[in-house]
């Protein structure tokens, strides 16, 4: 069902400086054009470039779109996909400062959009989206990505940020679903965090966590419930050492996002 994740941007951080994504279509129906989709959601499309320009609504603190100008998205996962009983389409955008020769550096992260077409009549339309989700990824190219089933009907997108930086990596997942037109994140949970030169020599703190999450049946008929089991090693802030650890947290859906329950 679900393209392949990109190689990059995961809970293990990727280095090394990626390939440009591929505009191709991964698994999308066959009347289904990616360049008309994107005019669609931008208003424009480069066939050359494989981009569309648009001006940022807003701004982003501490990042290269700290003012809101022009950006140029590429789409780098497009994925067909049963929803709520029809087909959709799924795209996953990076946009880059408008112009930009070059933005392969290890902080620049790219501005993250997403939508979902559905079939209205003949033609495909935009059913929901959000061309400005966040900045994220690293080295100019958007983390791991993919799409999941969060329930017997409905899909989400699943986005897997990370970093390695002066011997510490850390890494998380996030859920983005549609809803009421929009593309939101619906639950975002660490799932590395590893900081090991210290373990064992009671100096200094000491982490090497990772977690996992689940998609369980659960009291809602439309999406599932999240399980996160948290384990591995971490410094104990009673006694100062290093202890084994492992933590599961429940999460139920509620209006639109995941919220925890119980302890």
């Amino acid at each position: 069902m679900a393209a392949s994740p990109l190689t990059r941007g995961g809970a293990a951080a990727n280095l090394q400086k990626p390939a440009r994504s591929s505009p191709a279509q991964q698994s999308a129906p066959a009347d289904f054009s990616l360049p008309v989709a994107m005019k669609l959601l931008n208003g424009n499309y480069d066939p050359l470039a494989h981009t569309s320009t648009f001006r940022l609504t807003k701004s982003y603190p501490h990042t290269f779109f700290d003012k809101p100008g022009k950006v140029d998205a590429r789409a780098f996962l497009t994925v067909g996909t049963m929803d709520s009983g029809a087909m959709k389409v799924f795209v996953l955008t990076a946009a880059v400062p408008h112009g930009s020769p070059e933005f392969d550096c290890h902080a620049c992260a790219p501005l993250i959009g997403a939508a979902v077409f559905a079939k209205n009549g003949a033609a495909w339309a935009v059913e929901s989206s959000n061309k400005e989700f966040d900045v994220i990824g690293n080295w100019g190219g958007p983390p791991a990505a993919e799409v999941v089933r969060v329930g017997p009907e409905r899909v989400g997108f699943e986005l897997k940020p990370g970093n390695t930086n002066q011997g510490e990596t850390v890494g998380s997942v996030m859920i983005l679903l549609p809803w009421k037109g929009g593309i939101h994140e619906a639950f975002e949970a660490e799932t590395i965090s590893t900081e090991t030169s210290d373990c064992g020599d009671g100096m200094g703190q000491c982490r090497d966590k990772s977690g996992e999450i689940e998609f369980v049946r659960g009291a809602d008929a439309d999406y599932d419930d999240i399980v996160l089991t948290i384990s591995g090693t971490e410094t104990s802030e009673k006694t100062g050492k290093d202890e084994k650890v492992r933590r599961v947290q429940n999460w139920k859906f509620s209006d639109g996002k995941y919220v925890r329950v119980g302890k």
